[in-house]
């Protein structure tokens, strides 16, 4: 389903970083039988695909992410050398207004594409990736991508690879696809992907009210950050390391939520079988 030479006859940009933008990856009828198999997703923020259930053309695009071609193209075009390196693919079909951020990947990750699947798309209500030519201004970038159907951004990671998009609410359909460093930091990233689904599960069901709910998301939410701040310690003892990361996202709950002693067993019970 993924046309490759799409991709092959992108031109690759060296300044701010090495990337390239490629469209046609997928036309409109590819792109819209994959939204109609799309995974039944109603949170924002990327999902691990190893969480997800694919099926029919949906499942199609995912076998060709998941190619030897596709790590040979991003090799060719990014000058790396992608094919004996892990991958984790992330999927996305709600975005929210804090996402898309400035900021620049971990040192975990070798290089990321993006594909995105979006029927229209009106980029002045933001939600469009830019090429940043440095971390402080948004509006400070090299090129803007809008997350049409087949059009995709796919980018090395290095000190100068700065990315984000304008604020966007709502419905935005895109995959990722992250070449990582080894299997352990690919298994990392998939436990830190359940426990963020496991997290969400765990709260929602208990929401009394929308301003309860809202506490909720902000408070999972900064667990989240916990973890993955405390997960690129990479010198910590493993015993130690998991011990932190427990007291820490406990300090991070607010008493009103995890008052409930058969919660809070659940909660610790999971960090300490993940961690």
């Amino acid at each position: 389903m993924l046309n490759f030479d799409a991709l092959r006859a992108s031109r690759t940009r060296t300044e701010p970083f090495t990337y390239i933008v490629a469209d046609g990856a997928l036309t409109a009828d590819e792109a819209a039988a994959v939204r109609e198999d799309y995974p039944q997703i109603e949170k924002t923020g990327y999902l691990p695909l190893s969480k997800l259930e694919s099926h029919g053309q949906f499942e199609a695009l995912m076998k060709d992410l998941q190619s030897e071609e596709l790590a040979a193209v991003l090799s060719e075009k990014l000058h790396l050398d992608l094919m004996d390196k892990p991958r984790m693919i992330t999927v996305r079909k709600h975005s929210k207004l804090g996402d898309g951020r400035i900021h620049n990947d971990s040192l975990s990750k070798i290089c990321t594409m993006l594909v995105y699947l979006n029927e229209t798309w009106d980029k002045e209500e933001g939600g469009a990736i830019r090429a940043l030519n440095g971390e402080h201004d948004m509006d400070d970038y090299a090129e803007e991508v809008e997350p049409l159907a087949g059009n995709v951004f796919a980018f090395a990671r290095s000190e100068t690879s700065w990315h984000g998009h304008p604020p966007f609410a709502g419905e935005r359909y895109v995959i990722q696809v992250t070449f990582l460093t080894s299997q352990e930091e690919l298994d990392r990233k998939e436990n830190r992907g359940g426990i963020q689904l496991f997290l969400k599960k765990l709260f929602e069901r208990r929401c009394p009210s929308e301003r309860l709910e809202r506490l909720i998301h902000w408070r999972v939410g900064k667990v989240i950050d916990v973890i993955r701040h405390h997960f690129l310690r990479e010198a910590e003892d493993n015993i130690q390391h998991r011990t932190l990361i427990i007291a820490r996202c406990k300090e991070s709950l607010d008493v009103r939520i995890i008052n409930n002693a058969a919660l809070a067993g659940n909660f610790q019970r999971e960090l300490t079988e993940r961690f």
